[in-house]
């Protein structure tokens, strides 16, 4: 009988943990809030923009200064490297006079404003850390 109850418990666990994982999230499925991508920009312009400046184009000449934020090249580096390498990549290098200063819901903020500045939609609920591995970058189809 304890066996059973046993066996049973653990198949819940499996299940509840495969569900738990979820399924993969696009960026254009909107994978942030619009408050939190609000409060990303302005966690942004306090201590991202003095070197990636406001617009996200970066300072970036030959190896040096700051690279941008906004088009082909970060997009690509998301998509090769993945959500969730990004974001720690972030959190474990910036800003860079103080890396890993700022809490993770900062850095999340971060995140989701830098997703919306590069097109992506809001969607209705935060992006949290959990999400992060299953957050996908999506090319659109060529027409």
């Amino acid at each position: 009988m304890r066996r059973a109850a046993l066996t049973a418990a653990c198949a819940v666990w499996v299940v509840t943990a495969a569900a738990g994982q979820g399924e993969e999230r696009a960026l254009d499925a909107g994978v942030y809030s619009a408050v939190q991508g609000k409060r990303g920009k302005a966690h942004y312009d306090a201590f991202c923009a003095p070197c990636h400046v406001g617009d996200l184009s970066g300072t970036l000449a030959a190896d040096t200064g700051a690279p941008p934020l906004r088009g082909a090249p970060f997009m690509t580096s998301m998509e090769q490297k993945g959500v969730a390498a990004v974001f720690d990549y972030i959190k474990a290098t910036m800003p860079a006079d103080d890396p890993a200063s700022l809490e993770d819901d900062e850095y999340l903020d971060i995140l989701a404003y830098l997703i919306q500045a590069n097109g992506f939609p809001a969607g209705a609920r935060e992006l949290t850390a959990a999400d992060l591995p299953r957050v996908r970058v999506r090319r659109a189809a060529a027409h």
